[in-house]
């Protein structure tokens, strides 16, 4: 009965403990998700909504800003199709390659088709200089705007002799100087380059000659074809290059008080630059210079390198009447 007992007992026991065991996994559930539910959303947030809200001021900039950016980059991209159908870029792009492609043809000389097969073209510096045909151009040869050559071969002259008046008329849009003496000029240099391939040329280049002065052509001859062509070419190298043109034709100035006066006093005949230099050192100026040379007893010629000759050119040079035909 002891035993029955005690087994009794441990049986009560384990039932009390398996009682107390489905009780306790029962109540953490209920208590488990109230707290599950009630710390993550009371504490955390609470906490996060205060920091929150500086944060959530710094976002929304950017925010803003990339809002704006979107904006800015599609009205770029929608300015660019509205102006390509508009077509003014497009033109303005065509325009200026337009431009490029014309600018080179101004360094060459643009030849008429009519000149095809010229001996010019290929028996003088024509063969080395760049030239095109054109066939919008009126005359025979355009070197510049201000500078338009016609050709004319006398022998061909004589078996059409109304050719040149029909280009003439043509290169002056039908209006002559004769017609219209008093009509505006544009300052072109219209010449006429004519080849003599004929015996006695004299009176056809007399009748030619004519035909220049009343129609404001300048007459160039050239005795062959080699020689014509060299003429067209210089006269390209000289209209490309303007002021080297006229520095050959007017030397540079003197920029320096000597250099002046030696540019004046070189102009006589055999005084040199040493000679200069003389004169400057025994006399000091230019205007010493002027009055001792004036001066009939001035020892001119005593000067080293100045002899009698160079002094009688300097006394005659400085003594002579400044303006020539003046009446007194």
């Amino acid at each position: 009965m002891g035993d029955d007992n005690s087994f009794a007992s441990i049986l009560a026991g384990v039932k009390r403990m398996r009682d107390e065991y489905d009780d306790q996994p029962s109540q953490p559930d209920p208590k488990s998700s109230p707290a599950n539910q009630d710390v993550p959303p009371v504490d955390k947030p609470s906490a996060p909504q205060p920091t929150s809200s500086t944060p959530s001021e710094e976002p929304a900039k950017p925010k803003l800003i990339t809002r704006k950016l979107p904006p800015k980059s599609a009205s770029s991209r929608s300015a660019t199709p509205e102006s390509n159908p508009a077509g003014s870029s497009n033109q303005a792009f065509q325009g200026s390659t337009f431009k490029r492609t014309m600018a080179p043809a101004l360094s060459e000389i643009l030849v008429s088709k009519s000149q095809k097969g010229n001996p010019l073209l290929t028996d003088s510096e024509m063969k080395i200089t760049s030239w095109a045909y054109d066939g919008e151009i009126l005359c025979d040869y355009y070197i510049s705007k201000t500078f338009q050559i016609l050709f004319l071969s006398l022998k061909y002259h004589k078996i059409r002799p109304e050719y040149i008046w029909t280009r003439i008329k043509k290169l002056h849009r039908g209006v002559s100087v004769e017609a219209n003496p008093t009509g505006p000029k544009d300052h072109t240099l219209r010449m006429l380059l004519c080849v003599v391939d004929i015996d006695s040329p004299q009176e056809v280049l007399r009748q030619i000659n004519d035909l220049c002065v009343k129609s404001d052509l300048t007459l160039v001859i050239a005795w062959s074809y080699r020689e014509a062509g060299n003429y067209i070419a210089m006269a390209k190298s000289l209209a490309a290059a303007p002021l080297k043109a006229e520095r050959n034709i007017i030397p540079p100035k003197a920029e320096t008080y000597l250099g002046s006066i030696t540019d004046s006093l070189t102009s006589i005949p055999s005084v040199n630059k040493t000679d200069v230099r003389t004169l400057l050192a025994n006399c000091g100026s230019f205007e010493k210079i002027v009055e001792a040379a004036c001066d009939p007893n001035a020892p001119f010629e005593e000067l080293q390198g100045i002899g009698p000759t160079k002094a009688a050119r300097l006394k005659q040079w400085f003594s002579e009447p400044f303006v020539y035909n003046k009446q007194n």
